[in-house]
């Protein structure tokens, strides 16, 4: 197996990986709000899905690595078993964000509710 890509060794760091997703969120938001030209939202989607590649690459690389390493010490790798890992939150939370943004909009309004609420209140 191939090592990942430089970018993909960058994007595939958990840290780094939720500071790209709050960028990508924020473009999307922003287009959402009538801030930013669709094809920007639209490319921040595609780089979303990019990052979650790079994600998903550098997880199985690193699996790997560790099968690797314990046939040269003759020892077992641990049983993989099924966690609640980044990837899977991240998704969950982008699923929910582009299924409910569209609630906080009110129909025939340029702003949205919660938008409203927050001007109300001021």
């Amino acid at each position: 197996m191939t090592a990942p890509t430089l970018f993909a060794r960058l994007a595939g760091r958990p840290i780094l990986a939720i500071l790209l997703f709050m960028g990508y969120g924020s473009v999307i938001m922003g287009w959402f709000q009538g801030r930013l030209p669709w094809w920007l939202a639209a490319l921040a989607a595609l780089a979303a899905l990019k990052t979650l590649k790079a994600l998903g690459e550098v997880r199985r690389y690193n699996a790997w690595l560790a099968n690797w390493n314990a046939m040269d010490a003759q020892e077992q790798a641990p049983p993989r078993r099924k966690t609640l890992t980044l990837n899977r939150v991240l998704l969950v939370i982008a699923g929910a964000a582009f299924l409910f943004l569209p609630l906080l909009r009110t129909p025939g309004t340029s702003d949205s509710a919660a938008g409203q609420l927050i001007a109300s209140s001021v």
